[in-house]
């Protein structure tokens, strides 16, 4: 689960609850946690290549821990990040509210083909992240790594990522109060 699912549960009052809102802090620490471990993993397995290419470009360094827009353009950045996940988390919802569990095992695949429709709709703008934590602590991560001249870290674009996903989970969740 992702932290705006986890939001998207929160504004539908759902999950927490029945299982505890002290939930909520424990679910958005391990997420966090599990986004730094799989980052250091990436940069592990990649060190030597990093380490080659920061002399090279150091732009290819962001690109493994951030995506970056293709035309930085903070208003379409920002919408474009916004409907992918706007469109993430309607089909979860959906799923969860009118499918009555009878997609059984075949839900994740329908949510796995919509992250890949977002993905080929939307991935050349933005690179999809539709996952702030998934965004931002690699971005963290590449901030803090000790290479010379690997170049900047892009702060000035790195919030998009983050918000557009939350304010996008917490305007879906409100919708479908609604109906």
């Amino acid at each position: 689960m992702e932290p705006i699912h986890t939001i998207a549960m929160v504004v539908q009052q759902t999950f927490f609850i029945t299982n505890g809102w002290f939930l909520l802090p424990v679910l958005l620490l391990e997420q966090i946690v599990g986004a730094i471990i799989g980052q250091i993993i990436v940069d592990v397995f990649y060190w030597k290549h990093i380490k080659d290419t920061v002399t090279d470009n150091p732009d290819f360094i962001l690109a493994i821990h951030a995506k970056g827009p293709t035309y930085h353009n903070p208003f379409f950045n920002f919408f474009a990040e916004f409907i992918g996940t706007f469109v993430l988390i309607a089909t979860i919802l959906t799923i969860g509210k009118y499918s009555s569990g009878n997609l059984g095992a075949w839900t994740p695949l329908f949510v796995g083909l919509t992250v890949f429709g977002i993905g080929l709709s939307l991935g050349g703008t933005t690179g999809y992240t539709i996952n702030p934590v998934r965004d931002l602590i690699p971005w963290i991560i590449h901030f803090v790594l000790p290479l010379k001249n690997k170049g900047t870290s892009d702060w000035s674009y790195s919030w998009i990522p983050v918000i557009a996903p939350i304010i996008a989970g917490i305007v879906t969740s409100g919708i479908f109060l609604l109906f």
